[in-house]
């Protein structure tokens, strides 16, 4: 194997890491206790990640954090102190999503600490990497649905060091696409929070399976294509798997790589890992799309029970709390100690004239039951038991003051606490939240209906298009722009070979005058960034969540931005006082929850999927990519019984998949049933 490739593993806990370093990982990724997308794993807090980042470099490792999902307005602040922690503590490197992170990062950070992006920012083409590299952004974990010739061509043409997942879990929804979990109970998988509906059953024409529950992924037996392709590292997923899986599953890539291994070693290698997974495997998407479906429970010859064997002192990294107990005629005091924090508690060698009488060797063992390590000078030291109690609580008190500030993080420089901080200012948006929109979002086959008695209050058509529409479809949307503002988009997410292809029908339809595009994906925003006639306007996809991404897609040419349709009613009004420039929200919609390379005879236009709770996805093939489209509607229409103007310079109603003439009912003020989404509740 030519190139050296970094190995990276899993760390959900104190455990996994010892197993990873242990068992050969170059590099372990890990979560500070917030802001991650694992937030089942037990995380690490401030003390631990500054004694484990010191201990992996001791031993030549690297140490990647990951803080790597959609932030609100509110928790920018604390993001900025933990990335200053972070610094101070000389970790490798960041994995990031949220693009107003990206921008403080950017800007108040490079050269101090190196950031990667996550694979929940889907970079799936070369020019998302080019775009990510110019934004700072030093590496990026590719998305999970590419092959080996697009992971190729983006490793040896971006300029950017590439990441790619050889192990592992994998999500049946293209990376940091799905709306599923958020969709059924709030609890965002942007955010850290999936509660993987994908894994459950699901009814089809009568019958139930798991249609969504992806293999996992197994390369070992394709580490030197993986060379070929200019990978830089390797990275098994896991943080929520035990230390013993890690152990285990680290050690055969190491030998893997490190050996010149024949096919039949090899074999022997995927035979042994498909052991330590109870569902069936695969090799994900790196050959095709196909046969990536299979069950959850494969437990012939799995190895559930794996333990760790190791010798690591993990009491080390634990709080070192120690007393000291020094005595003279008349007074005490103990010195208490918590790692490199210390403070004093005073004691009164006083004995009563009446009541118990304690010795100092007695207040040593009540602090030894707390787990405190007592040294004294005088054992034998008489004074009045209510002064050691009254010591002892007081030492438990000094204790958790010291831990306390032991976890808290550094502030931030006068700069930054500008740029991350925000205050509301009361927007004069055009709309107000629950009124009809003036935006609407079609196919092209649905421009037939586009006229003035169809559409009242209508301003703006936009058109999602692909790579086969028509010239006839085109000359069509050429005609409604003598009447209507348009805007063509394109599919959320686009791949390698798809680019030139829509590189000349952005050409075609500049050509025609038609210049107004919009961008839901980096590579998106880099391809018509390239053409000077293009207008770019920010689509729904790009998880605007905070201000700060906001202005960082309108630095990037974004005309406007959207509210991201995960947003609840806080994070809306937040949006609407603090974002300067146009704005505008989805008020309608059947919402794609996956959205998915997988191909599988079952994924067929009209194919309707449900789950035990009553959620009902329709099938849509675009352009070769399954979108599952909820079958209830996502409505914040004619809201009503609310004080607060929330507002807006454009409310959208995506019409696809949708009777056309639900838009005069939209604007007529009739009751439209449908879903809040996050509207009514917290966004967790």
């Amino acid at each position: 194997m030519a190139k050296k490739m970094e190995l990276m593993s899993p760390a959900g806990n104190l455990k996994s890491f010892a197993a990873a370093i242990e068992a050969g990982a170059d590099a372990v990724y890990l979560g500070y206790l917030k802001f991650n997308a694992r937030r089942p794993a037990d995380n690490f807090d401030v003390p631990v990640l500054k004694k484990l980042c010191a201990e992996a470099h001791r031993r030549n490792k690297k140490v990647y954090v990951t803080l790597n999902i959609d932030l609100k307005d509110n928790e920018l602040h604390e993001a900025a102190k933990v990335v200053e922690m972070l610094c101070e503590i000389k970790i490798d490197a960041l994995i990031v999503k949220d693009l107003g992170l990206i921008s403080l990062l950017n800007r108040y950070y490079k050269g101090r600490i190196a950031f990667h992006a996550s694979t929940q920012l889907a970079i799936t083409s070369a020019n998302g990497a080019k775009l990510a590299a110019k934004l700072g952004i030093t590496r990026a974990v590719l998305a999970r649905e590419l092959t080996g010739e697009e992971i190729s061509v983006i490793a040896q043409s971006s300029g950017i060091e590439t990441e790619v997942f050889v192990e592992g879990s994998m999500c049946f929804c293209v990376s940091g696409r799905c709306l599923m979990s958020s969709w059924v109970g709030g609890r965002s998988g942007n955010r850290g929070a999936c509660t993987a509906p994908c894994r459950l059953a699901w009814e089809h024409n009568g019958k139930k399976f798991p249609y969504f529950s992806m293999k996992d992924m197994l390369l070992v037996k394709h580490l030197d294509k993986l060379a070929a392709c200019g990978a830089d590292t390797l990275k098994i997923e896991g943080r929520l798997k035990s230390p013993g899986w890690v152990s285990v599953i680290t050690s055969i890539y190491r030998k893997a790589l490190d050996s010149q291994s024949n096919e039949a070693e090899t074999e022997e290698f995927r035979k042994r890992l498909a052991t330590y997974s109870a569902r069936e495997t695969g090799e994900g998407h790196f050959f095709d799309h196909k046969n990536l479906v299979g069950k959850n429970e494969n437990w012939s010859n799995y190895n559930k029970n794996i333990q760790l064997e190791t010798d690591f002192d993990f009491e080390s990294f634990l709080s070192q709390k120690k007393a000291e107990i020094i005595s003279d005629e008349t007074n005490a005091q103990i010195k208490i100690r918590v790692d490199e924090l210390e403070d004093v508690v005073p004691l009164k060698i006083q004995l009563p004239k009446k009541g118990k009488i304690g010795t100092l060797e007695e207040l040593a063992v009540m602090l030894e039951k707390e787990g405190i390590k007592v040294s004294i000078d005088n054992k034998d030291k008489q004074t009045a038991a209510r002064e050691i109690k009254n010591a002892v609580d007081n030492v438990l008190v000094k204790i958790k003051q010291l831990e306390k500030k032991l976890g808290m993080l550094p502030e931030v420089s006068e700069e930054i606490k500008e740029f991350v901080d925000y205050k509301y200012t009361p927007s004069n948006r055009q709309f107000k939240l629950g009124d009809s929109p003036d935006k609407a979002v079609i196919l092209p086959e649905q421009l037939q209906f586009i006229n003035a008695t169809n559409f009242p209050g209508l301003k703006i058509v936009n058109v999602c298009v692909t790579v086969q529409i028509s010239q006839t479809e085109i000359e069509k949307i050429a005609e409604i722009s003598k009447n209507y503002e348009v805007i063509i988009s394109f599919p959320p997410v686009i791949y390698e070979n798809e680019e030139k292809p829509y590189i000349t029908l952005i050409e075609n339809f500049c050509s025609l005058g038609l210049c107004n595009f919009q961008a839901d994906s980096l590579s998106m925003i880099e391809i018509l960034s390239q053409n000077p006639k293009c207008k770019i306007y920010g689509g729904m996809w790009l998880s605007v969540l905070n201000r700060k991404s906001a202005e960082l897609l309108q630095e990037l040419g974004c005309k406007s931005v959207y509210a991201t349709a995960e947003a609840d009613e806080a994070t809306l009004e937040s949006l609407d006082n603090t974002v300067n420039g146009q704005l505008e929200a989805l008020i309608f919609a059947r919402l794609p929850l996956f959205i998915s390379r997988v191909a599988d005879e079952k994924f067929v236009d009209g194919a309707i999927f449900s789950d035990n709770i009553g959620t009902k996805i329709e099938c849509r093939l675009l352009d070769g990519v399954s979108y599952f489209f909820s079958k209830e509607f996502f409505s914040l229409c004619n809201i009503t019984g609310n004080n607060k103007e929330i507002r807006f310079d454009h409310l959208t109603a995506d019409l696809r998949f949708c009777d056309i003439a639900i838009w005069k009912d939209l604007h007529s003020g009739k009751p439209i049933q449908g879903n809040l989404f996050n509207y009514s509740r917290k966004l967790v």
